[in-house]
């Protein structure tokens, strides 16, 4: 993705291994040739995000079960047509997925998801690693 400089851009890899393993993935980034840094971001010291556009089925006798479920996940619609409801929705993971699986009997018709984006809590920054 873009990041604050734009001669670089940023990859968020995501993975659950034990540190052996983790070391490995990182010795294996760094032999890369356009990469210039790789940083490993502890889960407690990161904040970590994903986005979801999904569009659902607009029919009238679902509507409001709709509506309480994009309430409830404090999301929001952003596209409203007859036809169809274009919501957004951003957070960890586990609440993207619960989300996913609560509209899919309102009938999906379309959906894009960003993937984990990720910055470690504090003064820190990766250019400066």
């Amino acid at each position: 993705g873009e990041t604050e400089s734009p001669e670089f851009s940023r990859i968020t890899i995501s993975t659950h291994c034990d540190r052996g393993i983790c070391n490995q993935i990182v010795k294996q980034l760094e032999k890369m040739y356009d990469v210039k840094t790789v940083k490993v971001m502890e889960q407690d010291q990161t904040v970590v995000r994903e986005l979801l556009l999904i569009k659902v089925n607009n029919v009238a006798d679902m509507r409001q079960d709709i509506m309480s479920v994009v309430d409830v996940f404090r999301a929001k619609i952003t596209d409203y047509s007859p036809e169809a409801l274009v919501i957004e929705i951003r957070g960890e993971s586990s609440k993207i997925n619960a989300f996913i699986e609560l509209l899919e009997p309102y009938g999906i018709m379309e959906m894009c998801r960003t993937g984990l984006v990720a910055l470690e809590r504090g003064g820190s920054c990766l250019k400066d690693a």
